[in-house]
């Protein structure tokens, strides 16, 4: 069995005041910007959209589609791959093996 203890505070304070809230997020509103419309973004997207148009075999339709990328990615602090960073050749259907440029 456990031992519930109850906490009454003396005087109430409201935990997010006008004030608070003003010095609290102040700095961090300035110092963290997403980047819009860069050249980073658009590749993204554009990788995004490529293995959604990929999706599925284009021989047998088979929808169990596997990436062939180069072996050209970012590393971590770990010395761990990236997902996503390395660049993009074409895909191969794991059902016929049939392979196609991206």
């Amino acid at each position: 069995m456990s031992r519930l203890k109850l906490y009454s505070p003396d005087e109430v304070v409201l935990p997010f005041s006008q004030e608070t809230e003003d010095t609290r997020f102040s700095s961090s509103r300035t110092s963290c910007r997403i980047p819009v419309g860069g050249d980073s973004m658009i590749d993204v997207l554009i990788r995004a959209q490529t293995i959604r148009d990929n999706r599925q075999c284009i021989d047998c339709g088979h929808p169990i589609v596997e990436l062939l990328e180069l072996n050209d990615g970012t590393f971590n602090r770990n010395g761990m791959p990236i997902p996503g960073t390395a660049t993009l050749v074409g895909f191969r259907c794991a059902s016929c093996n049939a392979e196609w440029p991206a």
